[in-house]
This record gives structure tokens, C-alpha cells and sequence, in this order.
């Protein structure tokens, strides 16, 4: 985003007069460390933190400077250092935004490491050769550096500042790290000209948050020329300015550090923080100017810009390429079918998650490896030029975060897939994955809506789980009266454990995936088969013939059984009291054990074993657990489902629950008996 500087152009001297508020004392003076945190061994309120933020102050407020308004962002750290699993956080980096030849300038570093050496504090300046400078992308650099001497019980200290001109993008304030945070303050300082939309995330509450209201004034003096206001020509004036100023101080006080809970997205959508968003400017004697976009004007910029919307409407090379895949006699659904199965064999995905092209189509269509715009822009330019009603959708991935869909930004998208519309019906594609079939998307893609990008059809779509995860086990076991075990196992995975089996097997080949299932298994094995590793539409299966000497054990007569050899929750995966986070799954589960094991003769089990169900709320999920004798035979079966992907905190202790009873009659052994 591109803003027009205020009408203050032509100014000569700028005077700024802050409020008195702004100049209040810092929570902590730079080299001034206490004793007692360098004697401290461990953090009473976290003893299994590896460091400790003990604080982390920052400021933000608006200057003068390169003919225009700027905002400065100071910030202080102290860190203690605990012990060597803590070492990590001496490694900093900080993000600086560029854009049209300007730069956010990084100025101020200054660090110091804290250690005591008997009764002497030691310390250790950060050093030049310390900090380095790397290029990310066109919009952002990075510095980066390590503090020096870092050693269990260290206390780091830096400080820096960033001048930026991009008022847009005032630096919002992270709360909560994967260490405990003991002292968190923010203050940010906004002049009434500029108008922005706070944004909290996260469950932490604020232990100080207040507001200061005052007034900045401030003289300007424009020399002769075109009065920036009316346009007519002056001969010079001097104006005094006298404007609302609001200080808003946040802190957050003993946070806890952030725990990735299973079975969630990206901690970017959990973790406390707030941001802040550029909703209008108003200038002395000028209208309000609203900044806030609109998805109309998104749809707009991605339609018109060269290396997006320009280039798949571009690449004439693509209409001749297509003669040789598809006929004139193919139905479109067939031409999507035989358009989707050339791009994904012609073009390799190189890993690279992005939302533009490099450069233009051709580049990949010729390398034969491209990033997944690439490859997906690809595939919907050479749709459109079949006669498709193909665009492009952009997405968040599930690591890149949520989209909040009342914010109008493109920064919150990262990724690209292909929407087609045939008839009524809507495929949503992606090309990148070799082994999914057309129907499915990457699980990565499965993280709420995208927003279409089209000259006619524009707007949100839900990007569904139409994809499960399932692993079923079957087979045929023995159980001789030593309480050997022999037989059978395949296993099937299905979805989205399909693929990652496959991945495994054509990254390594398979004489070398079946040396490594054979060495990680306590299992000794004599045969193993591969089957379907070529059909996506079929399960991916591996069949094991094998001596197992695990899960029995056979004392004189009785013979006790861990009748899951394999798949079993040994523990609970939500053992929180309370969860702080929704549970997502992503897509569907099914998981499923059906296994006959031929009993010694003379044996039956001691007791019979009563047909086990748990529901979830709303049949949001089952599992059944059954053990019946036939014969000689025991039939072991267990069967869970989940079928809805997103829980809600308030649904959390169904969910652990349900998972508490599936481990305790998983987990149960069978005992057999010589009758």
C-alpha cells in the first residue's frame, strides 16, 4: 500500500512537543540487573523454563523527518538464561520493511551478556562481527544477531530502534513466547491525523491497560511556493499546530509460556499480541481520507498486477501447448482431468509456498520445477485457454495463519490454488502434491476460506475437507502357548496417511522403505509387500509377515494380551486441565484395528468382554470397541471416527474425555486361559 504524504510537503522546521506522559520513567535502566536475577537458578513460577523474558519494554510515537510523518519503535529486552536448552534465545532477528526505494532504518543496537564470576559481574559486549544483514524478499530485510558468551545463568540485555516512514505499518506488540514472559509493557503513542483499528489476539489478560489523552503542538514553516492547502502561490508562512495526542500503556504481567497443543494450526493465530491497522488519515483543513480497503480493490490489485493476474492472462505459448492434451471431442471434464494430470507431471513443485510468479509462466513450464503460484497459475491460464471457468483462489496456508475476513489485506494470504466451475459444481485444485489425486488438496490448504480472484466472480469460498486421514490394520495372528506370536498384518492408509506414505516410499526408493520399516520395527520380519503405490485412488499398502515378540506375555496357563499391536493411544493427547485453543483436526480420522488371533488349543478367554461405544456430543465422533470368540479365534476390533474437524475451548473436555475412555479400553489386556 502506497499513502500520499500529509500536506505538509514544503515543510522547513518541524517541532514536536510530546506529552509529559510519553517521558514517564522506563520500567528498567539499561546495565541495571539486579543480583538476584543473575543468582537466580530457576524461574518459581515456570521451575521447567529453559530462559525467561524478564522484561520487554516498548514504545512507539510519531516524529518528523524525510518530508513527512514517521514512526519510531524502540525496544528493550532482558533475558535470563536458565540453562543450556535455553541457549537458542540468544539468537535475535528483526524484520524491516522496504518499498519504493525507502527503507525502515535500523539504528541503536546495543547488547550486553551478564554473568557472575563469584561475586563480580561480568559482562560481555554484543560485537559487530556479531549482527548480519540478509535480504528476504523485495519488501523485507532482516538483521539478525547473537549475544556473546552466553552461558547457564547469563542475563542478555539489548536495546534498538526503527525509523520507519511506513505509518501503515505501525508495529504492533507480542506478548507471549514459548518462554514465560515475567513483565510485558507496550506503549504506543498515535496523533489524531492518523486513525487506526487496534487488534488483540490471544487469551492473556492485560494487567495494566490505560489511556493518556493530551495535546501535541507543533510549528511549521513552508517557504514561498503553492500553498499545499488552497494551491495558490504564497510567499512563505509559519503555522502552528496544536493536535490530539493519545498514549495507550498495555502490560502483561507473569505470562505464561505458549505450549503448541496437539491437534492445532500455527500458534500465530493464538499467540497474545495486537496489531494495529491504518484506517483514515485527516489532516488540518482536509476531508477524512479512508485507507481501509475493500476486497473489491484486493480483487483488483491481484487482477492487474504482472506477476499475477497479468501473466495468467497472458502466456499466449500456453493456447499452442494445449493441441497436444486435449481434443476438440473432450467433454470439460475431461479437459480439466487431462489438464490437471499435464501440469503435475510437467512442472515439479520446488517446495517455495508463494502467491506470485518469479517472473512469467514460461520460466517453469520450460524448467520443468516451479514454486506453487507457479505451478498453480499455470495450471488455471492453461484452463481458461481450454474454455474453462477456471481463477485463481488466494489462500492462507495452515502455517501462515487464519484469515480474518473483515480485514481487506493481501498480506494475509501466502498461497494460491485454482477454483473451477463446471456447472453447478466447484473443484477446488491444486497441482503441487504428485500423489494426491485431482479431488483432493493439500492438508496445508485446509484452513477456512480463500478469497476468488476473477473479472466477474470475486468473493469468498469454503475450502472444504473433502479428503480423510485413515490407517485401517487387518490380519491373522497365532499365539502358541509360549506366548509366541506369528502371522499377518497389512496395513491401509488411505487420504492424506496415503500420501505421506507415499512421499516416504518414491523419496527413498523401495528396496531402501523397506530396509527402514524392517530397522525401526521391534517386530522380526520376515516379508514385506508393497501395494498400490502407483493407483492415488487406492489405499497405499504395506503387508508384513512377521514373528512379533511384543504385547504377550505367558505365565504356566494363562496367557496375557495386548490385543493392539500397533496404532494404540498409550496416553491421552489432551492431557491440559484447560484448553486455552480451538482443536482442529483438519479433515476427518478413521482408525481402525480388525485382527483374528488363533488362540492354542485348549485356551478361551477368561472373561467375555462387553461391546464398548463412546459417542461425541452431536455424533461429532465414535469409537467402538468390541472382542468376540469364534471358535478357536478371537476377533479383536477397534474403530474411531472423528468426523467433525473444529472444536471449540467449551467443547474441550468432551474431547478429552472421549480420548480418555478410547486409551483405558485400548489399553486394556486380555487374559487367556487353558480350560
Amino acid at each position: 500500500m502506497k499513502l500520499a504524504k500529509p500536506p505538509f510537503a514544503l515543510v522547513l522546521i518541524f517541532l514536536l512537543i510530546p506529552l509529559a506522559g510519553y517521558s514517564e520513567k522506563p520500567p528498567i535502566k539499561f546495565g541495571d540487573v539486579p543480583l538476584e536475577q543473575l543468582k537466580m537458578k530457576l524461574y518459581e513460577k515456570d521451575t521447567n523454563a529453559n530462559a525467561v523474558i524478564l522484561m520487554d519494554y516498548g514504545t512507539s510515537h510519531f516524529d518528523y523527518g524525510n518530508d513527512q510523518f514517521q514512526v519510531i519503535f524502540e525496544r528493550h529486552v532482558r533475558i535470563k538464561i536458565i540453562n543450556k536448552d535455553g541457549y537458542a534465545w540468544a539468537d535475535h532477528e528483526v524484520m524491516l520493511y522496504n518499498s519504493d526505494g525507502r527503507k525502515e532504518v535500523f539504528s541503536g543496537l546495543k547488547g550486553v551478556t551478564y554473568n557472575l564470576d563469584g561475586s563480580k559481574v561480568e559482562k560481555t559486549k554484543l560485537e559487530k562481527e556479531s549482527i548480519f544483514n540478509e535480504n528476504v524478499d523485495d519488501n523485507y530485510d532482516k538483521v539478525k544477531f547473537t549475544m556473546p558468551n552466553v552461558k547457564e545463568g547469563s542475563i542478555i540485555e539489548f536495546t534498538y530502534s526503527i525509523r520507519s516512514d511506513f505509518y501503515f505499518n505501525y508495529r504492533g506488540w507480542q506478548f507471549q513466547y514459548q518462554i514465560p514472559v515475567a513483565w510485558s509493557e507496550y506503549r504506543a503513542s498515535f496523533i489524531e491525523y492518523y486513525r487506526y483499528q487496534k487488534n488483540f489476539q490471544g487469551y492473556i489478560p492485560m494487567f495494566i491497560q490505560e489511556q493518556e489523552s493530551g495535546r501535541q503542538s507543533f510549528t511549521i514553516r513552508v517557504s514561498s511556493g503553492i500553498d499545499p492547502v488552497s494551491g495558490e502561490r504564497n510567499s512563505g508562512y509559519t503555522n502552528d499546530y496544536d493536535a490530539q495526542n493519545v498514549i495507550n500503556r498495555w502490560v502483561a504481567k507473569d505470562v505464561p509460556a505458549f505450549i503448541s497443543e496437539p491437534y492445532m494450526t500455527t500458534s500465530k493465530n493464538y499467540i497474545s499480541r495486537v496489531s494495529f491497522e491504518l484506517e483514515s488519515t485527516k489532516f488540518p483543513n482536509q476531508p477524512i481520507r479512508y485507507l481501509r480497503g475493500t476486497w473489491e480493490e484486493v480483487n483488483k490489485q491481484f487482477l492487474d498486477y504482472d506477476f499475477f493476474g497479468g501473466k495468467v492472462e497472458s502466456s499466449g505459448f500456453l493456447k499452442k501447448e494445449l493441441d497436444g492434451i486435449i481434443s476438440d471431442q473432450d467433454s470439460e471434464e475431461d479437459r480439466v482431468n487431462k489438464i490437471y494430470a499435464f501440469v503435475k507431471k510437467k512442472v515439479k513443485w520446488n517446495g517455495n509456498k508463494t502467491k506470485y510468479l518469479e517472473s512469467n509462466l514460461k520460466k517453469p513450464y520450460d524448467d520443468g520445477e516451479g514454486s506453487s503460484a507457479e505451478i498453480n497459475l499455470l495450471l488455471t491460464s492453461m484452463l481458461k485457454k481450454a474454455g474453462i471457468n477456471a481463477d485463481p483462489v488466494i489462500i492462507s496456508t495452515r502455517d501462515h495463519g487464519m484469515v480474518r475476513t473483515h480485514i481487506a489485506v493481501s498480506s494475509q494470504f501466502n498461497y494460491v490454488i485454482c477454483k473451477v466451475q463446471l456447472g453447478e459444481n466447484i473443484m477446488l485444485l491444486d497441482a503441487t502434491e504428485p500423489y494426491l489425486p485431482i479431488t483432493a488438496l493439500p492438508e496445508r490448504c485446509l484452513n477456512g476460506q480463500g478469497y476468488v480472484i476473477s473479472e466477474t466472480n470475486h468473493g469468498w469460498v469454503d475450502i472444504p475437507s473433502t479428503y480423510n486421514k485413515s490407517t485401517k490394520v487387518g490380519g491373522e495372528i497365532n499365539i502358541t502357548e509360549d506366548g509366541e506370536l506369528s502371522g499377518f498384518l497389512h496395513f491401509n492408509f488411505e487420504g492424506y496417511n496415503g500420501l505421506s506414505e507415499r512421499k516416504k516410499y518414491f523419496s527413498k526408493g523401495q528396496e531402501d522403505f523397506i530396509t527402514d520399516l524392517k530397522s525401526n520395527s521391534k517386530w522380526e520380519i520376515e516379508k514385506i509387500e508393497v501395494e498400490n503405490e502407483q493407483d492415488y485412488d487406492k489405499p497405499f499398502v504395506v503387508k508384513y509377515d512377521a514373528e512379533i515378540n511384543s504385547g504377550v506375555e505367558s505365565l504356566g496357563d494363562i496367557i496375557y494380551l495386548d490385543p493392539l499391536l500397533s496404532g494404540k493411544y498409550e496416553k491421552n493427547p489432551f492431557s491440559l486441565e484447560k484448553r486455552e485453543y480451538p482443536i482442529d483436526f483438519s479433515c476427518p480420522i478413521e482408525e481402525v484395528y480388525y485382527v483374528t488371533y488363533t488362540l492354542p488349543e485348549g485356551y478361551q478367554l477368561e472373561a467375555p468382554v462387553k461391546p464398548f461405544t463412546v459417542l461425541l456430543p452431536d455424533r461429532a465422533g465414535r469409537f467402538v470397541y468390541s472382542v468376540m470368540m469364534s471358535g478357536g479365534k478371537l476377533i479383536v476390533m477397534s474403530k474411531l471416527n472423528i468426523y467433525k474437524t473444529l472444536f471449540v475451548m467449551n467443547e474441550y473436555a468432551y474431547i478429552k474425555e472421549f480420548f480418555a475412555q478410547i486409551v483405558a479400553k485400548q489399553n486394556e489386556q486380555l487374559v487367556l486361559k487353558k480350560v
